[in-house]
Parts: structure tokens; C-alpha cells; sequence
């Protein structure tokens, strides 16, 4: 086949007025009249804030350089805000709790952290990583009492965990002490 210019000006204005008429109809095209925001369940929910959370504990731009006078969160508040959200979505869960303590342990929240591990305790009276992570935050609180009666507890639980507790404790003992 030939093509004249003729002929290839008629097929370009053509395609031009077919993408013309298809972009004018997505235009015109009925628009949903339901928020289907609604009809997302607290399970996709919280998998989103629990990817969210996955998002900022991988980002490499960890906090606000020096210079900037905003203030940021830094990844780990945005951790501990995410999953936060979520344990209050799903408080069964304690695996949302135990990561949520350990971004406040790392933003230096002991005290939020250890809430959240008394909060766990709630859930799982028997749970013996909470009363162990207990007992090392109130011990190193300064809280001898609240140490001695996780440990005590623990004692009940899983004798084998407060030895373990106890070598840990003296190698902390030992390290600090040097000079």
C-alpha cells in the first residue's frame, strides 16, 4: 500500500480524534457513589499500619539533620505510632505490643515500654518473655522490688528462665563495674 501525505495526515487526525473521544469519555465515566473506605476490615488495616511500620523501620533517613528546625518524628516513633494503632485495632495480639515496647526501648521510653509489657501481661498472665523484659527494665529503673517479684513470678513459671535472668544480670553487673 501507498501511503500519500494526504493519506497519512487523514490517519493521524483520525487517531487523533479516536484518543480525543476515548479521553473524553474516561472523563464523563460514572464515578462511585460509595466510600468504600468502609469496607476495608481491621484486619487490612492493620496489615497496612504494620507494613507502614516495616516502611519507616527500613528507611535509611533515620531522624532531622542538624540545621533543620522542624521537628520530625524519627522512624522508631513512627514504629511505635503504627503499631500502636494497630495493637489498639487487634489488643489480643501481643506480638504488637512486644514490637511496640521495643521501639519505645529504643526512643528511651522505659516506662512506656514497660507499660506496654504489664499491658501484655493482661492478655497472657503466664507470658514469660514479659515478665523477664519486666525485670530487666525495672532493674534497670532501679526498681529492686519490681525486679524480685517478676523474678519470683518467674520462679513460678519457668525456673530455668530466672537462672538465665540472673547470669545476665551478673555479666551486666560485672561489665559496668569495670574501669
Amino acid at each position: 500500500m501507498i501511503t500519500t501525505p494526504r493519506v497519512t495526515r487523514v490517519a493521524l487526525a483520525l487517531a487523533f480524534l479516536i484518543s480525543a473521544n476515548v479521553s473524553a469519555r474516561a472523563i464523563d465515566t460514572v464515578q462511585p457513589q460509595a466510600d468504600y473506605h468502609q469496607y476495608i476490615s481491621e484486619r487490612q488495616t492493620v496489615d497496612f499500619l504494620i507494613q507502614d511500620a516495616l516502611t519507616a523501620f527500613k528507611s535509611p533517613a533515620r531522624i532531622s539533620d542538624a540545621g533543620f528546625t522542624g521537628k520530625l518524628p524519627t522512624n522508631m516513633e513512627i514504629v511505635a505510632d503504627r503499631l500502636q494503632q494497630a495493637s489498639k485495632l487487634e489488643p489480643y495480639r501481643a506480638d504488637l505490643l512486644f514490637s511496640t515496647a521495643s521501639a519505645y526501648i529504643y526512643n528511651n521510653n522505659v516506662d512506656k515500654a514497660l507499660e506496654l509489657y504489664k499491658q501484655i501481661l493482661e492478655i497472657a498472665p503466664d507470658d514469660v518473655d514479659a515478665h523477664s523484659y519486666i525485670a530487666a527494665w525495672d532493674r534497670f529503673k532501679g526498681d529492686t522490688a519490681g525486679t524480685d517479684a517478676q523474678l519470683a513470678e518467674l520462679q513460678q513459671l519457668n525456673p530455668g528462665r530466672v537462672d538465665q535472668l540472673k547470669k545476665v544480670f551478673a555479666v551486666i553487673d560485672h561489665v559496668t563495674t569495670m574501669p
